[in-house]
Parts: structure tokens; sequence; C-alpha cells
């Protein structure tokens, strides 16, 4: 089994639409054997965020509606073949807590920008979120096939 992990602040908006999206994403594919996950770098518990779930919804998205945010432990880092994380500062933050033998990278390496968090914006900055995450589907499909599944 090949652990994904993605990580943004506070695993109600950016991480869960990647968790989701890629999930479906690789049953589309027929890629199994990947195993997808999200956490935030913040230490709260928090349900995911309603324009999240309506963005997701609306794409024809699967997903849990009770999903709530739990934080990036080491034991998590440790566990994921690669992590992901929206920004160059959580790659960086994300690092400091774990050894180099975790495989943490910014997305910014793989689909060439940092991820923008839509949280406390309305509607379009999640919509924005969403087309940014369905662009770089293919992009990180091509990471983890290259890397281990």
């Amino acid at each position: 089994m090949y652990n994904v992990l993605f990580v943004c602040t506070g695993n109600t908006c950016r991480s869960p639409m990647f968790e989701y999206a890629l999930k479906h994403y690789l049953n589309e594919k027929g890629v199994e054997n990947v195993c997808v996950d999200s956490a935030g770098t913040m230490r709260h518990t928090k349900p995911m965020a309603s324009y999240a779930k309506e963005v997701l919804r609306a794409h024809g998205i699967e997903f849990d509606g009770d999903k709530i945010s739990k934080p990036c432990e080491v034991q998590l880092l440790k566990t994921s073949d690669v992590v992901f994380t929206m920004t160059l500062e959580q790659c960086e933050y994300l690092k400091n807590m774990c050894s180099d033998s975790c495989n943490i990278l910014p997305l910014c390496d793989i689909i060439g920008c940092e991820v923008d968090d839509p949280y406390g914006k309305g509607l379009k900055a999640y919509e924005d979120t969403y087309e940014l995450i369905e662009k770089a589907l293919p992009m990180i499909l091509s990471y983890i096939t290259k890397t281990g599944v």
C-alpha cells in the first residue's frame, strides 16, 4: 500500500479537497493500492468547510460528510510514503517535526505554484482551489507512479 498525505493549515478546506479528489481520480483511473489521507498543522478538530463540501458535491466527488479535521502528528508523517503540503512554509514546518526520513514535498514542486487558502473567502475561492486541484491530479498521479505504485 502506498500512502499519500495532504497537509494544509486547518484540514478543513484544501487538504480534504485534495484527499477526496485524488481518491476519486485514482478510482476513475483504476489505480489501486493507494491510500489517501489529509491532516492539518493546526491542533483543532473542526468539520470540513461547507463551501468545500459544496464544491466537491458539484463536481461529483464523494466525501465523508462527517469528516473532522485532524492534526498532523509525527507518526502520520512517518507512515506516509509522500506528504504534499500546500505551501513552502508548511513543508518547512513539517520537516522540522520529522527527520529527513520523511518524504515531505510542497505541491509547488509538482504543480508549479502554492495552493492559496480559501478559508474565510467566498464560494468562488473554493471553486478556484478545485480548478487547481483538477489540474494537479495528473501530475500527482505521475509522481506517485514514478515513486512507488
